[in-house]
């Protein structure tokens, strides 16, 4: 039987202090579903360390998963832009392929607030989240900070409160109502990673329906003004690299030549672009965004 504790007193002593943020095996599983429309569900993985903007890096692989759509089953699987964090102190931060931002604030105290990046952000500058209580909680042996926190908006409170706890993270990385899609649920069904699954009986039913993809043999796409840095596996080094902008034409073909390549992108418009490595019978693709 696992053990969700709350501290209290000096128990904490003889616990085992736990990594902050990206352990290895790390894995979260959020619904993303759409009320009465979609029904999917979006699952983020830790695959392994990388370098953006200067600083050491967390790269985390996104895959959502539709299984209904309008009342009719179906698996449709799509790759998602990569999530990238880094950790600073107590703070993990977001790359929103432009910048960093605050994402969570683990060694917040009451009174605290700051304001994620949230998907529509700009919908929302004025909301924030309001720490209103911080505690220590125990999950199968590892002592994790945990923080309960509401949205504030220009700083009245709204109601909507969440939890946040080390490790985990929150209830939801988007942002909440009205901003981005009103009837998106966009809620975390569970977390597991090498040591630790909370809540257990949700991650071992949802991650049934997940495909298995190994981290490794994928393609890691930094992607800045001037310059897309593509990253290749090495069984793809001399195949036929192809970028194309969202409405399919193709902007640039070359020959990869080595393992990570910087690509000139002066000209390109900003936007979302997808990008096809070939050799072979072997194909990986990826996708950016241009700043």
């Amino acid at each position: 039987m696992r053990n969700v504790t709350l501290i209290l007193g000096l128990a904490a002593a003889t616990l085992v202090q736990a990594q902050s943020w990206c352990p290895p095996g790390a894995r979260w599983t959020f619904n993303t579903s759409d009320v009465g429309f979609v029904e999917s569900q979006t699952f983020l993985t830790y695959v392994g360390d990388t370098v953006v903007d200067g600083f050491p890096s967390q790269h985390i692989a996104q895959v959502s998963a539709i299984t209904q759509l309008w009342g009719n089953d179906t698996l449709i699987v799509n790759d998602q832009l990569p999530v990238f964090t880094r950790v600073d102190g107590d703070v993990v931060f977001d790359w929103d392929y432009s910048d960093w931002d605050t994402l969570f604030w683990f060694g917040s105290v009451p009174g605290d607030e700051w304001q994620p990046h949230w998907s529509f952000g700009w919908e929302c500058p004025d909301r924030v989240l309001h720490v209103l209580d911080t505690s220590t909680i125990v999950i199968d042996g590892l002592a994790l900070r945990h923080l309960d926190v509401e949205v504030y908006w220009s700083g009245v409170p709204t109601g909507i409160v969440s939890s946040i706890t080390e490790r985990i993270g929150g209830g939801s990385w988007q942002a909440p109502p009205p901003c981005g899609a009103a009837e998106c649920t966009c809620t975390m069904i569970c977390y597991r990673d090498n040591d630790i699954s909370h809540p257990i009986d949700s991650c071992e039913f949802t991650l049934g329906i997940y495909p298995e993809r190994p981290a490794i043999g994928q393609l890691t796409v930094f992607a800045e003004r001037d310059v897309l840095s593509v990253q290749v596996p090495d069984e793809m080094v001399g195949g036929i690299m192809h970028i194309r902008d969202a409405i399919g034409r193709e902007v640039l073909s070359a020959r990869v030549a080595a393992p990570r390549t910087d690509y000139p992108t002066q000209g390109f418009a900003r936007g979302a672009y997808s990008i096809l490595v070939v050799n072979g019978a072997v194909h990986r693709s990826a996708r950016a965004v241009l700043p």
